[in-house]
């Protein structure tokens, strides 16, 4: 592991376990994914979007009072393209969302960084694997995100859209959207 890695973690933990006006919460939803190949003007993706779901846990440090937090989490999800049984890209990565929120009333609104980690690839092309050194994805990506939500009570709902920032070894990048539900406990 980089020592570039190294430090996202570190400061990540760091930023998991600080403040003492905190909040932990648990949240999980379906995710709907793809990756986007060519030039920032000419982006084109392969194949269907991928469903799958993300799960994780989270903690928002209050920094400005009730109204603006630090969220910052740890998550699991699967991004990717399908076209059949036989031909796909699936990445499993673990996701390191850090972003700020500001809550008015029971709605609020994100933006932020998901620096994320790839735990495992599946590349097939009509069945045959072709990941290889050209072609594998790299062990960091770096995803910025955007969101809204609502929370009532301990239980909120919200959607997010991110997009990388930078381009995996093959020249694609990942986006994904996320909606789903969760409990803060």
């Amino acid at each position: 592991m980089n020592m570039h890695i190294k430090g996202v973690l570190v400061t990540c933990i760091l930023l998991m376990g600080m403040s003492a006006h905190a909040q932990w919460g648990a949240r999980a939803g379906w995710q709907n994914s793809n990756i986007f190949y060519g030039d920032d003007d000419n982006a084109d993706n392969i194949g269907s979007n991928l469903h799958s779901f993300y799960v994780g846990l989270y903690k928002n440090h209050e920094i400005g009072g009730r109204i603006l937090t630090l969220n910052t989490g740890l998550e699991y999800s699967r991004v990717g393209w399908t076209d059949s049984d036989e031909t796909y890209r699936k990445i499993d990565y673990v996701h390191i969302p850090i972003g700020v929120r500001v809550k008015v009333l029971f709605l609020f609104v994100q933006a932020g960084i998901t620096p994320s980690i790839n735990i495992g690839e599946d590349y097939r092309l009509l069945g045959i694997d072709v990941k290889n050194d050209d072609t594998e994805a790299g062990l960091f990506t770096l995803p910025a995100h955007i969101g809204a939500g609502v929370k009532l009570g301990p239980f909120v709902i919200d959607a997010r859209y991110s997009i990388g920032l930078n381009k995996l070894n093959d020249d694609g990048r990942i986006g994904f959207f996320q909606f789903g539900g969760g409990i803060e406990f």
